[in-house]
């Protein structure tokens, strides 16, 4: 499930406003609390208003110089977001930050002043850090708690690294940890969405020394973003944890080593919990600049389980969820006998494993891993988009054709653009069956889907309704060229015919579609199109 902190960032509120609730929001989990009461109102000005409210009555207590709890206030001032040039990386995340200082007990500070070597801490009979003092002397002070198994090392993995990451900037954690969740460690073992929006942490971790963690946190990485100069990770076996920042650099994913820690010191354990403040202050600048450059969202649940199936956007991939096994398993045999399909999502998935029950759920649901990412509301805007789109479609379509299988589902909902490789694209190929199969009436939305699936016997046919019906419901494109639009109907009634012998094959769509595009490609030689029609990136939601 997307962490609700996700609306703060989609929300009528100012910058400033944002860092604040932030940090605040982020301190009440520290506590235990959970600020997802806070985002209950039912529209986005309600929200803003909530909040609002929120930092008005917890300002007094915050800048109040009797306060009793100075994390707020230290947190606040001193975490602000930045982002080093990459060359002086190391140095930046290995210095406190000026002026930061945190108040604690005598008590404390006594037990951490030996290995408080650049004068972080500072005790205060007063007024004191009370919330991070807690994490410090329960979390970081102690001898972390591990047994035998990698299960008993993740608990201290949590608390040394990601919950004072929490502390400091606001992080959604997605964590696949468990090797048999169906998703075959196609994702890092942890993912940290910073502003529950952007996947600019990532970690693997084991037990041992015995697989290369460097290379396969770098190998998880496809790069996604358009403007960022790097993001940041580790890499932990056992208690022994490198710090790394990942760059893209010469067409592939590059790491650059920044710090090594060994947990089992404790003064290892204060250094990093000093890193960690400045690891959190630049995650946020790295998400300030997402925000600049309109980078894609990476994490969010474009469709919740109502209709039999989830979808959940992480990073470059889809994360597809699914009620049943033998769901699950339909879909990933359908993908396994399409592999090697034109302009078609591929499934990354290996096939599920059910012996001895060892078939693995998440949040109630059979996942499946999808790739690319694709723009699923984009649109043709202009008759040079529409005839490509139509093209990739059916191109994908005579493949399926040839191998005698069937897609049995095309319409929009169900076509995608490839932004990276230019290509529409067909996505949620779950209907999809061979010649063979085809023998029974397979009922669907009888307004975009072929007559004769409602009835008995259908076959590829099907397929060539399903693209007349593309150029019918792509009503949004002006026909700057008649003879051009002429013909997309022309074509678009002759594959919507009721009877399927009186509809062209799909070699015969393809023609037709090639002589527009000449025809296009000769009207439009002096002037410039535009291809997409789709929404602000910054407000479009259902990027995929």
């Amino acid at each position: 499930m997307a962490d609700p902190l996700i609306d703060l960032w989609n929300l009528p509120l100012s910058n400033d406003e944002k860092c604040q609730l932030s940090v605040k929001l982020g301190m009440l989990r520290l506590e235990g609390k959970d600020p997802s009461v806070l985002f209950l109102a039912p529209t986005p000005e309600d929200k803003a208003d909530v909040l609002r409210s929120f930092l008005k009555e917890s300002a007094p207590r915050i800048a109040n110089e009797n306060s009793l709890d100075l994390t707020y206030k230290t947190v606040s001032e001193y975490c602000t977001p930045v982002v080093p040039e990459l060359q002086g990386l190391a140095g930046f995340l290995l210095k406190r930050p000026d002026g930061l200082t945190i108040r604690v007990s005598s008590r404390t500070y006594n037990r951490v002043r030996d290995y408080d070597v650049q004068g972080l801490f500072e005790p205060s009979d007063g007024d004191r850090c009370l919330g991070l003092e807690e994490h410090l002397s329960g979390c970081i002070l102690p001898p972390p708690e591990t047994g035998v198994s990698e299960l008993s090392f993740i608990q201290a993995w949590d608390n040394l690294i990601n919950t004072p990451l929490r502390v400091f900037m606001n992080v959604a954690f997605s964590k696949d940890r468990n090797t048999n969740t169906g998703i075959d460690n196609l994702l890092p073992d942890v993912v940290g969405y910073v502003g529950a929006r952007f996947s600019l942490w990532i970690a693997e971790e084991e037990l041992g020394g015995t697989g290369n963690l460097l290379k396969e946190l770098v190998s998880k990485r496809n790069w996604c973003y358009k403007a960022i100069p790097y993001i940041l990770g580790y890499s932990a076996s056992g208690l022994a944890v490198t710090l790394v920042a990942l760059y893209y650099e010469g067409g592939r994913v590059k790491s650059r080593h920044l710090a090594t820690f060994n947990l089992y010191e404790i003064g290892d354990r204060v250094k990093l919990f000093m890193v960690m403040s400045n690891v959190g202050r630049v995650l946020g600048g790295l998400h300030d600049m997402c925000i600049i450059n309109n980078e894609n969202t990476e994490f969010e649940v474009v469709k919740g389980i109502t209709t039999g199936k989830s979808v959940r956007l992480a990073g470059d991939q889809v994360i597809k969820g699914y009620l049943t096994k033998g769901r699950r398993m339909k879909v990933w045999k359908i993908y396994y006998a399409l592999k090697g399909c034109p302009n078609m999502e591929t499934c990354l998935s290996r096939k599920p494993r059910h012996e001895n029950g060892s078939f693995k759920r998440r949040i109630g649901e059979y996942m499946l891993s999808f790739s690319p990412r694709l723009n699923r509301t984009a649109r043709p805007s202009t008759q040079e988009s529409l005839v490509r789109a139509l093209l990739d479609v059916s191109e994908a379509l005579a493949w399926l054709k040839e191998k005698r299988w069937i897609h049995r589902d095309v319409h929009w909902g169900n076509v995608a653009l490839d932004e990276v490789a230019g290509v529409w694209t067909l996505i949620d190929v779950e209907e999809a069956c061979t010649f063979e199969e085809a023998t029974t009436a397979h009922p669907l939305n009888s307004r975009v889907h072929a007559p004769e699936m409602l009835t008995g016997y259908h076959g590829s046919p099907v397929d060539v309704w399903g693209l007349g019906h593309l150029i019918r419901s792509a009503s949004n494109v002006p026909a700057l060229n008649k003879m051009v639009d002429e013909v997309l109907w022309e074509l678009s009634e002759k594959c919507s015919a009721v009877d399927p012998s009186d509809r062209p094959s799909i070699a015969d769509c393809r023609v037709e579609l090639e002589s527009c595009r000449t025809l296009l490609s000769e009207d439009s030689m002096d002037c410039g199109t535009v291809e997409i029609s789709r929404s602000d990136p910054r407000a479009n939601v259902e990027t995929m």
